[in-house]
């Protein structure tokens, strides 16, 4: 097996991002670290309040926590990647989305040096994907569904190289798929 020297696993909340990412660190003998490991830590040499972000979330729950992410999570995305080399990373659910084409470019350029950025969805259909999430989060019928925004906006679909589909599947199986494609794509 060739040398896999990068891995970044992007998509949406609960789609089972860290356990693939835990997976293939095992199997390529990598250490792994997820942006939810670090996220406050960037996001706070930028001036991130915790007070002002805990009353979004307590006055309208993690789709508000998520919007005042948007402006720290470029940044977050080129620190970890300048922190972990070598590493496989979990992006968390939202560091990748952008509704900002400044933000999204920015994206863009520091994942723009790896091969291996990998899209997990649960199927190939956003519907179908959505009610899936839904019954991992308990987010069903809710106005503002983070995995909804996730699932439909464009920047994952740009930013992925690869696209694997997880539903009904243990970690250990998409990863071994993740590995197999990559390995056909070095041919």
């Amino acid at each position: 097996m060739k040398t896999i020297d990068d891995i970044i696993v992007i998509g949406p909340v609960a789609v089972g991002k860290t356990s693939v990412a835990r997976c293939l660190a095992e199997r390529l003998g990598k250490p792994m670290i997820s942006m939810d490991e670090v996220r406050t830590e960037y996001y706070s040499e930028l001036g991130y309040d915790p007070d002002a972000a805990q009353k979004l979330f307590d006055m309208d729950g993690a789709a508000s926590l998520w919007c005042y992410w948007k402006a720290f999570d470029p940044y977050s995305v080129e620190r970890i990647l300048a922190d972990y080399p070598g590493y496989v990373i979990d992006m968390g659910g939202g560091s990748t989305i952008h509704e900002h084409d400044d933000q999204l470019e920015r994206v863009k350029r520091a994942l723009a040096p790896y091969r291996n950025v990998v899209l997990l969805l649960p199927y190939p259909d956003r519907e179908t994907s959505l009610l899936f999430l839904d019954k991992r989060t308990g987010w069903g019928g809710k106005e503002r569904n983070v995995n909804r925004n996730i699932l439909e906006h464009r920047s994952n679909y740009q930013l992925a190289t690869i696209t694997v589909y997880t539903a009904d599947r243990s970690p250990e199986e998409i990863a071994e798929e993740i590995l197999e494609m990559i390995q056909a794509s070095d041919q």
